[in-house]
């Protein structure tokens, strides 16, 4: 579904992805590890078209999608939610989900709406609550749900897990998983390696801007390398 190949970007004179190569096959949970300042977040960003690579190709469903806009990237069916999850604070939970299919003209939005309110139930008896006066976790879930309202394909997860009880957290995989088996196609990147590598189907590990390292989950969770850095297992 989607390939980037040889992806280079730069902040400025600092070169945060230098030449990444992966492949997110449709119906998968694909996850990204690394640590912070790795390009995880950065990867993200351009592939939703809201930083310009330097160099490379990124392929969504065979279109070459690199110098796409953001809006162009929604239509053609990639959702991003972003890490702190961006909820407009001063809208509603109704606004903030409405926000999410604006580029939307058919007639099936309060339908979609309706849908995510009974992932949600708490959505329905607070949909005229502005959004900033949600906890952490409702607003993550309010977050997940106005990026399904665009109707993706692909839907790109930064983080989804920061700063949350264990928990919601558990929640938030769970929801996830039933997301991708409900259809759509998953990019992740996580913090949390551990429930990322349980839910997710294959992994790549970023550092430096670099792929060092990917494979199925089963085999990363027990490669030497992730157990000891990112587990904290020694070998």
């Amino acid at each position: 579904m989607l390939r980037a190949e040889g992806l280079k970007t730069s902040y400025g004179n600092i070169r945060a992805l230098k030449g990444v190569d992966l492949e997110v096959p449709s119906g998968s949970i694909v996850t990204i590890l690394g640590v912070n300042g790795a390009g995880k977040t950065t990867l993200l960003k351009t592939v939703a078209g809201l930083l310009k690579p330097r160099a490379g190709k990124i392929f969504f469903l065979d279109e070459d999608i690199s110098r796409f806009p953001p809006h162009k990237v929604v239509q053609r069916g990639i959702a991003l939610v972003p890490e702190g999850r961006a909820i407009l604070a001063k809208m509603t939970v109704l606004e903030n989900l409405e926000m999410g299919a604006y580029q939307r003209r058919d007639g099936q939005v309060r339908g979609d709406i309706e849908k995510e309110m009974a992932r949600f139930p708490w959505m329905k008896e607070r949909q005229g609550q502005p959004g900033g006066s949600l906890s952490g976790g409702e607003q993550q879930m309010l977050a997940i749900s106005r990026a399904l309202l665009s109707r993706p394909k692909l839907l790109l997860l930064d983080e989804p897990s920061l700063g949350l009880a264990p928990l919601v957290v558990n929640e938030i995989f769970r929801i996830i998983r039933r997301i991708n088996q409900d259809g759509t196609t998953v990019l992740l990147v996580e913090q949390n390696v551990k429930q990322a590598l349980k839910i997710a189907h294959y992994g790549y590990v970023l550092e430096t801007g670099k792929i060092v390292l990917s494979g199925e989950t089963g085999e990363l969770l027990e490669n030497p390398k992730i157990r000891e850095s990112f587990l904290g297992q020694k070998s």
